[in-house]
């Protein structure tokens, strides 16, 4: 029985499973350190191996000038032997054929011959302003260009030629990753960064050939190009989709494929930018590309932007992170602290994650020049020659020798906690709470503003990230939702003057079914064409409850405080949990279907030590974090059943005892220390890391 996805969670062998990978770049490392690695990786829980393949590194020159594919060579790159010691070792497989993979690779791991730069015959793909959109200095082809498109292929079909007799259950190729974070990371770049080009641009007119693409190119624009924007931000998100479908039926293995979202990039003036690239950009969904996200926002632990963002990427939608920050400290020096890594790696899954990728997971020290970047160049740009030098991942679980790294037994502590409650885990769902409507033309528009100063398009930066933001400290539940996917629970959408005629029926069906809505600005009296359109004004009107003392619709108008404008709603709102603002921790948990259970995440946001009480089934739960510290309680039929505490702080040398008190049930350590417990029967199994393992139960004489 193949593998298959749904609702973003692995099935294999007919079970739900939590992705728990670790990522090992085979072809920076000898061959002989491959299986000791992969063995060490399976000891510390981990159970996926997840890889990228190098164009470049399988290409050789023969001596008469031809180019060869070589996957079974001696060295690393025999990715044949590679997948025979994944197998030995026990693991399963995920491997990342690209085309484009980054990964710290010359041109992203394309050879070279495939830049416009080097061959004229090539199409560029260029921004707005004809900037090429470049890796390290050479320029990428359009993924629009034939030529280019033609060797991917050719390049897809080898590599899936090589996986197909690996396929799970035979082999162990359970998924695969289709390009990187879109063709090659435009899903986090702005939505004027590509593709201008002439192949594209003739994509783009095929797709609409009653506009003309070049008025894109105007900002500001006056109201009638508006359709333009709209068009160009459906047509970004469904091509990058619709060629990443492509390359899977190029790559012919039917195991799932996965796409790696990429978080908002911060790399325009205007701080709206990034977000209502990111929105418009990952609006497109498809039957067989299976969502995932990276992780590369910063240290979500201590910058509050770094947090927004990465709860962003988790609650798009759900599906595994396949990319957290365990080992490269140039990118963000505290990945070297296991707090840093776990914290981050919790708040996914407690956004809905259905997996984790420890990247590296082990440290590497050999590879060629043809994988070395430019030393000039990253002096230009990075300031230092050798910020790539050997080893690889200098912060991995695993070291460059196989030794066990400092992170590796907290990470071998979190992996046994998460197998342990790992069914339950991935089948919980979000605490019914507040669904906000993700508009993505919306986004399309409002990323030109001022393009459109007679007719304003509310912006993601004003309304879905106050949103989120109040949302977090209030410790109010959220989803964030597609229009078509909208359930009956309470909805805040952003509106204008104009609204697309598919949200305002979607809306307007909410209404008249009795549903709450927060209209964060005006009711639309248009549609997306400009057209009068009252579907929503007029299901408002005939609801005849917009009014206080409790309306169940509220439309916000010019009111500028969402917070305000959230709290006044909520009070004739019932059902939803909300707390007195605390901006000390974070709260958030997931509920397991039709079982009465739920996991209870906690995250510190200070610099001391937290002692935090929670009410979870009508009874009492009180622990304590250390400083940035996190933890999470398993609570069923009115019982703490599981739990994990990540006690110590790698980078301060603080930590805490466990403490944690629910029902009847308190749960004690002498010393600080790492734990994870289960509860079998009336039986607690415990294990710990990092301090002697002294831990009590105490039966109090009452409920909590």
């Amino acid at each position: 029985m193949r593998p298959w996805v749904e609702d973003g969670v692995l099935f294999v062998d007919g079970k739900p499973c939590l992705l728990l990978a670790g990522e090992y770049p085979y072809y920076r490392d000898p061959p002989a350190l491959w299986l000791p690695k992969l063995r060490a990786m399976r000891l510390a829980g981990l159970e996926v191996v997840s890889f990228y393949i190098p164009w470049r590194h399988h290409e050789m020159m023969q001596a008469n000038s031809e180019r060869v594919l070589v996957f079974d060579a001696d060295g690393n790159r025999n990715l044949v032997g590679f997948l025979r010691q994944i197998q030995a070792a026990g693991l399963l497989a995920l491997p990342k054929p690209g085309p484009f993979v980054h990964a710290e690779l010359p041109f992203g791991g394309l050879p070279d011959r495939l830049s416009p730069s080097l061959d004229a015959a090539l199409c560029a793909a260029v921004s707005v302003v004809d900037d090429p959109v470049r890796s390290q200095r050479l320029a990428l082809p359009s993924p629009f260009d034939p030529v280019f498109l033609a060797e991917s292929e050719d390049w897809l079909h080898a590599v899936g030629d090589q996986l197909r007799p690996w396929l799970y259950p035979e082999g162990p190729i359970v998924s695969v990753q289709i390009g990187n974070e879109g063709h090659y990371g435009e899903m986090a770049l702005a939505l004027s960064s590509l593709d201008y080009s002439d192949c594209g641009l003739a994509d783009f007119k095929r797709a609409h050939p009653n506009l003309e693409a070049s008025l894109t190119k105007q900002t500001p624009a006056p109201v009638e190009a508006l359709t333009n924007y709209l068009a160009w931000g459906a047509w970004s998100a469904q091509t990058t989709m619709q060629g990443l479908e492509r390359m899977a039926s190029h790559l012919g293995v039917d195991v799932p494929a996965f796409a790696n979202h990429a978080p908002p990039k911060p790399d325009s003036a205007r701080p709206g930018d990034y977000y209502n690239s990111w929105v418009a950009r990952s609006g497109a969904r498809s039957s067989t590309i299976h969502y995932a996200y990276t992780s590369w926002v910063g240290n979500v632990v201590c910058q509050d932007r770094a947090l927004l963002d990465y709860v962003l990427m988790a609650c798009r939608r759900r599906g595994p992170n396949l990319e957290e920050n365990w080992s490269l400290s140039w990118v963000e020096a505290d990945c070297a602290h296991a707090c840093v890594p776990i914290y981050t790696a919790l708040l996914g899954l407690a956004c809905g994650a259905t997996g984790l990728d420890v990247y590296t997971a082990c440290a590497t020290s050999e590879w060629g020049d043809h994988l070395a970047i430019d030393p000039d160049y990253l002096a230009e740009s990075m300031g230092n020659p050798r910020v790539l030098s050997p080893p690889y991942g200098e912060a991995a679980p695993i070291t460059a020798t196989g030794a066990v790294g400092p992170s590796l037994p907290p990470m071998a502590l979190l992996m046994r906690f998460l197998k342990s409650v790992e069914e339950c885990l991935a089948r919980a769902q979000p605490e019914p709470g507040l669904n906000f409507c993700l508009d993505p033309s919306y986004a399309a528009v409002a990323f030109w503003e001022p393009a459109c100063d007679d007719l304003p398009s509310p912006s993601a930066a004003d309304t879905l990230i106050p949103f989120l933001t109040y949302c977090l400290q209030r410790h109010i539940p959220f989803a964030l939702t597609d229009p078509d996917s909208l359930t009956s629970g309470p909805i805040v959408a952003a509106s204008g003057r104009w609204m697309a005629e598919s949200v305002q029926r979607v809306l307007a069906s909410h209404v008249q079914g009795g549903g709450a809505l927060l209209l964060l600005g005006e009711l639309p009296d248009l549609d997306e064409a400009m057209n009068p359109c009252l579907i929503l004004a007029d299901a408002v009107d005939a609801s005849g409850i917009t009014y206080p003392p409790c309306p169940r619709v509220v439309v916000a108008a010019d009111t500028i405080d969402i917070g305000e404008c959230i709290e006044t709603w909520l009070t004739g709102l019932t059902g939803i949990r909300r707390s007195a603002s605390n901006q000390d921790y974070l709260e958030l948990r997931r509920m397991v279907p039709e079982s009465g259970s739920q996991f209870v995440f906690f995250f510190s946001r200070r610099d001391n030590a937290l002692r935090i009480t929670a009410d979870v089934d009508g009874k009492t739960l009180t622990l304590v974090l250390p400083p940035r510290g996190c933890g999470v309680a398993f609570v069923a039929a009115g019982k703490l059943v599981a739990g994990y505490l990540k006690g110590l702080n790698e980078k301060t040398d603080e930590g805490v005892v466990l403490d944690w008190v629910y029902g009847k049930d308190r749960l004690l350590s002498r010393h600080p220390c790492d734990v994870s417990f289960l509860r079998q029967g009336e039986i607690f199994e415990f294990n710990t890391q990092g301090g002697p393992p002294m831990v009590r139960v105490e039966r109090l004489s009452n409920d909590r």
